[in-house]
């Protein structure tokens, strides 16, 4: 199966990189780039084309609500999945209405390793569990380990 094309945006480069270490151990998650602003990443969604886009709301230049709009405006079939601190009911309410599929408050320590917003992605994955956040036995976090 062709992998799942994801395009990271945060203007935090600590944040952009965490989800990227997260994301390519994942063998059906292939991150084809990272903008650290609101316009370089509606540019980047144009080149890239990719399925979905992890969009932070607070960035420079132009907010995530706004990229949003723009991206889904310009490429439908690109889902994007919001990640904020905000707990404001408003940003999901907003982001819905730019055409948001899934947001997520991110929470000091996360439930799970596997992204499943974008496990949840209706026409290329069904929904399902994560295996640990790798299939190492190596791994600290495998659920081989003992």
């Amino acid at each position: 199966m062709k992998p799942l094309r994801i395009l990271l945006a945060d203007d935090h480069v600590v944040v952009r990189n965490g989800l990227r270490l997260i994301l390519e151990q994942q063998p059906d998650f292939e991150v084809v780039g990272e903008a650290s602003d609101g316009r370089e990443v509606v540019r980047l969604a144009e080149i890239e084309e990719p399925d979905v886009v992890v969009m932070d709301i607070g960035m420079p230049n132009l907010n995530g609500i706004e990229a949003t709009r723009r991206i889904v405006g310009n490429r439908p079939k690109t889902a994007v999945v919001i990640l904020s601190m905000h707990s404001d009911e408003g940003y999901v309410v907003r982001s819905m209405k730019a055409g948001v599929r899934t947001s997520s408050r991110i929470r000091p320590k996360p439930t799970s390793s596997r992204p499943s917003a974008l496990s949840r992605r209706e026409d290329r994955f069904s929904a399902r569990r994560s295996e640990g956040c790798c299939r190492k036995t190596s791994c600290a976090n495998s659920k081989t380990m003992k």
